[in-house]
């Protein structure tokens, strides 16, 4: 029906499905042709290409993938759409692991927490640690007895403690990331 904002909920949705068990591909042709609606707004272009990265990821298409990440990114933040940039930078932030790119990982993952924890995003914000922690893993540092926040994101400094002190006020000292 032309509705680019329906369209995109709809890609969003059917990746939610397809990215457990696929077909990745079908991710792909689904964005491809949300992609190439006329008139479509820059936000909903930049969730359309997380998708598209996404399936390029899932297929074993690093290459392809970071460059749509990339170029979303950048429209992301055109748009100031915080939560997508927050997710693209987790995503460039595992690709930068998976190419052994640590310092670029850590800075991804970082910026990630900081903009999770502005716009009050839980699910973003455990990705984020998620990938600090693996990041850590991946370097070996697992024997530190540091909190998670502390151990693989010193580089947040007083954002991370003014977290612990806001939580503490209101009563809230577990962690944001059950099982972490």
């Amino acid at each position: 029906r032309g509705d680019a904002g329906v369209a995109t909920r709809t890609l969003e949705a059917a990746w939610a499905g397809l990215q457990r068990r696929g077909p990745f591909h079908a991710g792909l042709e689904l964005a491809s042709a949300v992609v190439s609606m006329p008139e479509l707004p820059i936000a909903c272009r930049v969730r359309i290409d997380l998708v598209a990265g996404r399936a390029l990821e899932s297929m074993g298409r690093a290459v392809e993938a970071r460059a749509r990440y990339a170029e979303a990114l950048e429209q992301a933040r055109a748009v100031r759409d915080r939560g997508c940039e927050g997710r693209l930078l987790t995503h460039l932030g595992t690709l930068d692991v998976d190419q052994s790119r640590m310092e670029e990982a850590r800075a991804r993952f970082s910026a990630a927490v900081v903009i999770a924890r502005e716009i009050g995003d839980r699910a973003l914000e455990c990705e984020a640690l998620n990938g600090l922690a693996t990041l850590d893993q991946t370097v070996g540092h697992l024997d530190d007895e540091r909190p998670v926040e502390r151990r693989v994101a010193p580089d947040l400094g007083e954002h991370v403690e003014a977290a612990d002190d806001r939580r503490a006020l209101h009563g809230h000292v577990e962690h944001p990331c059950p099982g972490l």
